[in-house]
């Protein structure tokens, strides 16, 4: 038969290394989850997300406009512009090329006033993180034809780009 002594530094034992499993499960179900490879720097900051991004044509005088844009998991590319109507959506896909450095390839179709698509855009741009919530980067335009073939340069098109996060806000 034990004694009282032993019977509490049991239940004492059996306390502690429940109230350890739970610490642990805890943990394990409140740390985020990141595929294999997914690399982020010391602040957290990745592209993936929706962003305000301000477009300025460097050789049209600095002419400016704003775009939408998302980098989508997986390397998917979506924007849309604020200029011209005759102008379809972005579409394209980014990846990482080193710490807070991304680049992406997208197209676009212009159409005429009739609504035909008469020319594709290519446009190369790269990007840095300058924190959690903000880009700069630059690009090029290339005119290409109806399949995204045959890209000429385009120098009006170079671009100089800054950009903040879109980030949900709480109602």
């Amino acid at each position: 038969m034990q004694t009282h002594p032993n019977l509490r530094r049991k239940a004492l034992r059996l306390l502690l290394i429940t109230m350890l499993n739970v610490a642990v499960a805890f943990t394990a179900i409140n740390t985020p989850a990141f595929a294999q490879g997914d690399q982020r720097n010391e602040n957290g900051s990745q592209i993936e997300g929706s962003w305000i991004l301000t477009n300025e044509r460097i050789n049209q005088n600095g002419f400016t406009f704003t775009a939408v844009a998302s980098f989508a998991s997986g390397g998917v590319w979506l924007a849309a512009g604020s200029i011209d109507p005759q102008n379809s959506a972005l579409y394209g896909s980014w990846k990482r090329t080193g710490p807070n450095r991304y680049d992406s390839t997208s197209f676009f179709y212009v159409f005429d006033p009739a609504g035909n698509a008469v020319a594709m855009v290519k446009v190369n741009q790269s990007f840095k993180l300058t924190g959690q919530n903000q880009l700069t980067g630059s690009g090029v335009g290339l005119a290409c034809n109806l399949q995204g073939e045959n890209c000429v340069s385009v120098p009006a098109v170079t671009i100089r780009i800054t950009g903040r996060r879109i980030v949900p806000e709480t109602l």
